[in-house]
């Protein structure tokens, strides 16, 4: 899992704080044996702060009014037919996501048997195929879960 989250501190304080990253937990999963966190704008070392089998703690730091971007990515064994992508936390936050975009991408023989969400689009190009979903005012009701054949 890769992915660029957008941060906006709508306050005339400096925001200074950590957040939880939760990975996905089930029988059907590995660990997660990687995981990396920076800000995109400010060339900074791996920001996690801490990590256990349920997630990883991670910095961030906006300046009043400010917009940040934070890379975060994680890598974690699938053992079986499933993958999954924790979004259910975001209805801790008590707001939805402004705007959110996911991409899938996956090679192109591979056969994709259920998605959580049905894609708004997909792509197939260099023997991959992308799925994308692109929302506004999103508050996710479950998480993204994809099963497929190997």
């Amino acid at each position: 899992m890769d992915g660029i989250y957008h941060f906006c501190n709508n306050s005339n304080k400096k925001i200074n704080q950590v957040l939880f990253y939760p990975f996905p937990i089930d029988s059907l999963y590995g660990t997660v044996d990687t995981v990396f966190a920076a800000d995109v704008n400010a060339c900074t070392v791996n920001l996690v702060t801490n990590k256990s089998e349920k997630g990883a703690f991670f910095k961030i730091m906006i300046d009043p009014y400010g917009i940040a971007k934070y890379r975060v990515s994680y890598r974690q064994k699938v053992e079986k037919h499933k993958a999954e992508y924790i979004l259910i936390t975001t209805q801790k936050w008590g707001k939805p996501f402004e705007n959110i975009t996911y991409k899938l991408i996956v090679p192109e023989k591979m056969k994709i048997n259920s998605l959580s969400y049905t894609p708004d689009s997909t792509k197939t190009e260099n023997e991959k195929k992308c799925y994308f979903w692109n929302k506004n005012n999103f508050m996710p009701d479950k998480n993204m879960v994809i099963y497929f054949e190997p």
